[in-house]
């Protein structure tokens, strides 16, 4: 029953089709709350008399005054869902016998200028209620619903439900916008279908993408369902629904999804507006795309439709995909070239499914986000070699940063110290930075930055994460590697050298290289806070010609 008021009954109204989500509304409401059912069934049937002659009663004067126009409408009653009736008891916080709107008079008649007619008749008739007043004729919902709504005020000041449509709209509203083009003859089926369960198409197409995550399909269809709706135009006044809340970005994605890829700025009502700028009904929205331009990590905070998140997010898997298998494969060449085993690479890759993965791109983004590193590969692939290679490979790659290490106590882990510890090889953390432990199955703790790339591939285990810290005292001081880019120029090195020793930092190695008219130098320096390697980061930017600088 909780699935089915979760899911089912909102996706039969959002497919348009009144009568089953009222007759699944009503199971659930029986399944979930017996004891009030009851109640409600047995006022409604106590008091059906008493309410159809108060409906015989506003029907009258409006079918006489219609007729007069030579109008011929089909007006009748029609009881709500009990589950409605509860819904209104509960909302308004009134007793049942003070909820006057438990049936709903239907005025059908044959054209749409009717309809509007017959509203005129209405409030000509009865008083009004004006916050109760919806035209959706004019702006249909997106289910393909099409009526109009008026709640009056009549003998004895009563309330009731109006609602006034034409026969196809009625034959929409009670058997969905599909099963009406199907049955009505003479129309383009497949276009009008496709127009009003669109939505659809594009819940399906993420359903059947075999990169969709399930969870994260049922969320962004439970967004879809329950979010309300409005109505924005686009500059040559075409008018396109979106969910409350919905931003440029989603509007780009719903006209095309290449215009939501290169979208660029957006201006809203003739003004220039940020991408995350929250929509409201009746604005002129116009994207501005460039060739260029991809979409950012930024756009997942804000974007809400179905069609832009998964956009967005397929989009971003596949670049951090290249990204990983490229720096996989680097990872791997230039480790098997240090050990002095380059005629091996191939065997390496080939080797995919001793380690359980599906191909080989697979094992190199393993390589790239840190996931798989080289040396357990070797143990795997070469055990008699492991212990002369793996010898060489700490005393390449580790020498400059174990000197870091040796100076620090060790790291703490709620008061405890001395824990057997592995380093990242993907961020190469160092005391003074933000870290994270990753429990590693066999290998105690592995220690990242908190803002290594590799760490949103491990959130699905965030159990396994735990906080870690430093134990060093204030007068340590820590290696790190900058990686300083700018123009070269006599005088380059002096005056970062200069720099660096203004700042009371002492430097322990340097190398550079020069390509055409770019610089780019390497320098080793020891700090000993993150508070002092920030400031003099800011301190060499500030220095002539250079562009960028950033821990290497």
């Amino acid at each position: 029953a909780i699935e089915t008021r979760d899911v089912y009954a909102p996706l039969a109204h959002r497919l348009g089709m009144a009568s089953v989500k009222a007759q699944l509304d009503d199971l659930v409401f029986q399944t979930l709350s017996p004891s009030t059912y009851k109640s409600i069934v047995a006022k409604v049937k106590s008091t059906k008399r008493q309410r159809e002659k108060i409906i015989r009663d506003y029907i009258a004067p409006v079918e006489k005054e219609l007729k007069s126009y030579n109008i011929i409408p089909e007006i009748f009653g029609r009881p709500k869902s009990y589950a409605s009736i509860n819904g209104k008891m509960k909302r308004r916080n009134k007793d049942f016998e003070d909820i006057y709107d438990v049936y709903a008079i239907r005025i059908i008649v044959e054209k749409v200028e009717q309809c509007y007619l017959a509203l005129g008749i209405v409030h000509s008739l009865y008083t009004p209620v004006q916050e109760r007043f919806k035209d959706f004729i004019a702006t249909p919902k997106s289910n393909g619903y099409q009526s109009v709504h008026t709640t009056v005020i009549g003998p004895g000041g009563k309330m009731v439900e109006i609602q006034i449509r034409t026969d196809d709209m009625d034959d929409t509203a009670e058997r969905g916008v599909a099963a009406h083009w199907v049955y009505k003859e003479g129309t383009n089926k497949t276009t009008e279908i496709d127009s009003n369960v669109k939505w659809l198409r594009e819940l399906l197409e993420i359903l059947t993408d075999e990169t969709a995550d399930p969870k994260e399909f049922m969320d962004l269809l439970k967004i879809d369902l329950f979010s309300g709706e409005i109505f924005v135009f686009t500059p040559a006044g075409d008018l396109v629904q979106l969910p409350v809340d919905a931003t440029p970005v989603d509007f780009a994605f719903q006209v095309h999804t290449q215009v939501g890829l290169h979208c660029m700025g957006a201006k809203v009502n003739h003004t220039i507006v940020s991408l995350n700028t929250k929509l409201k009904s009746g604005d002129i929205v116009e994207i501005i795309t460039g060739k260029s331009q991809v979409p950012s990590y930024g756009w997942q905070k804000f974007v809400v439709t179905s069609k832009a998140r998964n956009s967005v997010n397929k989009y971003l898997k596949s670049v951090r995909q290249e990204e990983s298998i490229k720096l996989g494969t680097e990872i791997l060449e230039k480790t098997l070239r240090r050990l002095k085993m380059h005629d091996a690479n191939q065997e390496f890759i080939d080797s995919y499914k001793k380690f359980g993965f599906a191909d080989a791109e697979s094992l190199l983004v393993a390589l790239g986000n840190g996931t798989l590193i080289v040396r357990d590969m070797l143990s795997k692939l070469r055990p008699q070699e492991d212990g002369h290679m793996l010898a060489s490979e700490n005393e390449n790659s580790n020498r400059f940063f174990d000197f870091a290490r040796s100076k620090a106590n060790g790291i703490v882990l709620d008061g405890i110290t001395n824990l057997m510890v592995n380093f990242g090889k993907c961020c190469n953390p160092i005391p003074g930075d933000d870290l994270l432990g990753f429990v590693t199955r066999g290998r105690g703790v592995t220690v990242h930055q908190s803002s290594c790339k590799s760490l949103p591939v491990m959130t699905h285990e965030t159990d396994r994460l735990i906080p870690v810290d430093w134990n060093v005292s204030r007068k340590d001081t820590f290696n790190v590697r900058l990686k300083i880019v700018g123009m070269d120029y006599k005088g380059l090195l002096k005056n970062l050298s200069e720099c660096i020793a203004g700042q009371n930092v002492n430097i322990s190695g340097v190398d550079s290289k020069v390509s055409g008219a770019i610089a780019t130098a390497y320098f080793i320096v020891q700090v000993s806070s993150n508070r002092q390697l920030n400031r003099l980061v800011n301190k060499l930017k500030k220095i002539k010609n250079v562009d960028s600088v950033e821990r290497a």
